[in-house]
């Protein structure tokens, strides 16, 4: 019998939240004249955001399938059989259209240098000895030609392409000692299946960028290399699948002044700095996973990227870090057990949009968001971080909505410095060691104001029995949340108890309209009620089973709104 309540409650409860998100209501609040917006979660914004998502995942599948469809056109071509594997033992340098042309007739080169039939160089060993030059150096071409199945071993650059088109480098086993593959001023090219090692001299490290690096580059494929590191400087529209960088001396994935790149399923482990590197916006990332790196996710200095379902775990540092990029979306994206923040946004990181993000056990900050102004904050989790489950720093104008603190060593939210103007709604913290929530302001005169706290939920926080706390702040509104230690009567059973509710620290703040239960969150609009629910349940029974719900939110975490918000901004106030 006791579980078919608590698929009732949790079936009821689900439908619930799913209609407060997608109608959205408006809220006028009497703090001289402030008015704020509850939501802004119509309908017609959550089929734009999903289908903005969903062209993103359907060019990137696309793409996929392109490249697969490539490596079946590469393999249709003849190949040498390894009892005629030829040795090269001087590099090759073509230079031009014609001279490309000569070389294949003089070295028994197949193919004609068209899409149909592409010049081949394959199965040759090719080593540059002494020699600094590159083993082979091909400039100034648009014929078609492939050159895969070779082992070369560089001085210094394995491959170097520059102003080339129609390439396709693939299935080739590379060492050197600055660049595997150099690619400049070129476009439309493939690189797949490659595998790059990095070959330390007796002198050390020589000075390079990366294993495969493209520069002043666009539309190229990197599909299924495993190398060192990738590194992209002011280059465009490319398309990074399922790469696999390990042990890199610096970051796995590096993009400098390069946008509109979709990096999707590639993986880095152990890079000594950042997993990914990203320093300029409006790039996609989908789906990449980063293990035991100093940082897993860097983002500085861009605006308007999408990063979606992406993970860093086990890092020493921060999971995701980012600095003044401005309109950043985060959806689903997971930072588990990183030494430092899960999520780290600072140096005034503006209009950021996290959505359905995880951040779980991690030794600092669940999330940590200064500086920030306009941000979004929804339905995401922090779990059993070791200090803040969020932490809030001199942020204004957010909305934070539909969120959970649970089990975090310290605050489940802390709001710190001149923080104002911000919208808290239907939040759950939830076994907090300190305070659920406590909006702490800054020492002397800097104040934390005109902050809005409504409908949430405070469910056995502050272990050490002190109540919720508010210091430094003021004209502030708490109303209408759950407090699971307050026990007055509901002598009229309106779900509101007949006492107010006084919050600790010395700010003197209370809320007049404290619920009976954590349920009548979605069921009460001020003393009328929102969708016309009067659910008169006994209180204590709802934190049992609400408790329940957050420890299966830990094991799986439900999706009950919008996937993201884009650069349209729909969500700002009109």
């Amino acid at each position: 019998m006791g579980m078919i309540i608590l698929g009732i409650f949790l079936t009821v409860g689900l439908s619930i939240s799913l209609v407060f998100v997608k109608t959205g209501e408006e809220r006028k609040l009497t703090n001289e004249g402030l008015m704020v917006k509850r939501s802004k979660w119509h309908a017609r914004e959550v089929i734009q955001v999903n289908e903005h998502i969903r062209t993103y995942q359907d060019k990137v599948r696309k793409n996929l399938k392109e490249w697969e469809s490539t490596l079946s056109y590469v393999s249709s071509f003849s190949t040498v059989t390894k009892e005629s594997l030829m040795i090269q033992t001087t590099p090759i340098f073509i230079s031009g259209n014609d001279e490309f042309a000569e070389q294949a007739r003089k070295n028994g080169w197949p193919g004609k240098g068209t899409a149909e039939s592409p010049y081949i160089i394959e199965n040759f060993s090719i080593i540059s000895g002494d020699s600094v030059d590159p083993v082979i150096f091909i400039q100034n071409t648009d014929v078609s030609f492939i050159i895969r199945n070779c082992t070369i071993s560089a001085r210094q650059i394995a491959i170097y392409l520059n102003n080339v088109e129609n390439a396709i480098i693939a299935n080739n086993t590379i060492f050197h000692r600055r660049t595997g593959i150099l690619v400049l001023n070129s476009n439309h090219n493939m690189f797949l299946n490659n595998r790059i090692q990095f070959v330390v001299t007796d002198t050390g490290y020589m000075l390079f960028k990366g294993d495969i690096s493209l520069e002043n580059s666009r539309n190229n494929y990197l599909g299924n290399n495993t190398a060192e590191s990738f590194f992209l400087d002011s280059s465009n529209e490319n398309v990074l699948v399922n790469n696999v960088s390990i042990n890199a001396t610096m970051s796995g994935f590096m993009l400098l002044r390069s946008r509109s790149n979709d990096l999707l399923n590639n993986l880095v482990i152990s890079s000594f700095r950042e997993g990914f590197l990203i320093d300029t916006g409006d790039n996609f990332l989908l789906e990449n996973k980063v293990f035991h790196s100093r940082v897993g996710f860097s983002f500085s200095y861009g605006d308007s990227g999408i990063v979606v379902k992406n993970q860093a775990l086990n890092c020493s540092n921060a999971g995701f870090e980012i600095e003044k990029s401005d309109n950043v979306v985060f959806v689903d994206n997971v930072a588990s057990g990183n030494g430092a923040n899960g999520f780290l946004f600072y140096f005034d990181s503006d209009g950021q949009v996290l959505v359905n993000n995880t951040a779980v056990r991690n030794a600092g900050f669940g999330f940590s968001l200064k500086g920030s102004t306009h941000a979004v904050i929804v339905n995401n989790s922090a779990i059993e971080n070791g200090i803040n489950g969020f932490e809030l720093v001199d942020v204004n104008r957010i909305k934070v909505i539909n969120n959970t603190a649970l089990l975090n060593q310290m605050n489940g939210m802390l709001i710190d410095g001149s923080s104002s103007h911000n919208l808290f709604l239907e939040n759950w913290f939830i076994n907090n060691t300190s305070y659920g929530m406590f909006i702490r302001g800054s020492l002397g005169d800097i104040y934390s104001s005109d902050n809005v706290v409504k409908y949430n939920a405070f469910i056995f926080n502050n272990l050490n029995g002190d109540k919720e706390a508010a210091s430094n702040v003021r004209d502030g509104i708490f109303d209408y949340n759950y407090w699971s230690t307050h026990h007055a009567p509901d002598v009229d059973h309106d779900g509101i108890l007949d006492q107010p509710y006084s919050l600790g620290g010395i700010a003197n703040l209370k809320d007049d309209h404290p619920l009976a239960s954590p349920s009548l969150i979605w069921s009460v609009k001020d003393s009328r009620g929102i969708l016309g629910l009067n659910l008169l349940v006994d209180r204590e029974f709802f934190v049992m089973i609400f408790v329940v719900m957050a420890m299966v939110l830990f094991n799986y975490k439900y999706d009950l709104i919008l996937r993201t918000l884009i650069r349209s901004r729909k969500y700002k106030d009109e």
